[in-house]
């Protein structure tokens, strides 16, 4: 079988033939990571749609981000981070 396509293996690229390859997401592969929006959010008394209103997105994914569900792009984060008036690296759990 010929190869299709090509995965990473450590640092190394190699070619792999179609059945080699598996169904795995990049958030199998990545860490997550625990933020603390809502810990913010609540410690300075707003709410989601306080926060929102200064957000290109909505109310709902900003629920899905507290709860961990969603992965944040960094613009995102971004944006969360000055909606709550503070630093990036304040979002991040120490």
């Amino acid at each position: 079988m010929r190869a299709a396509h090509v995965v990473i293996d450590g640092n190394a690229l190699k070619p792999c033939d179609q059945a080699a390859l598996t169904a795995v997401t990049v958030s199998d592969k990545m860490p997550t990571m625990k933020l603390r929006v809502r810990e913010i959010r609540i410690e300075k008394q707003l709410t989601q749609e306080q926060v929102v209103d200064n957000c290109s997105f909505g109310r709902s994914y900003l629920s899905q981000i507290e709860a961990g569900q969603a992965n944040p792009t960094l613009t995102v984060l971004e944006e969360l981070a000055s909606a709550l008036d503070v630093e990036l690296t304040d979002l991040l759990e120490k």
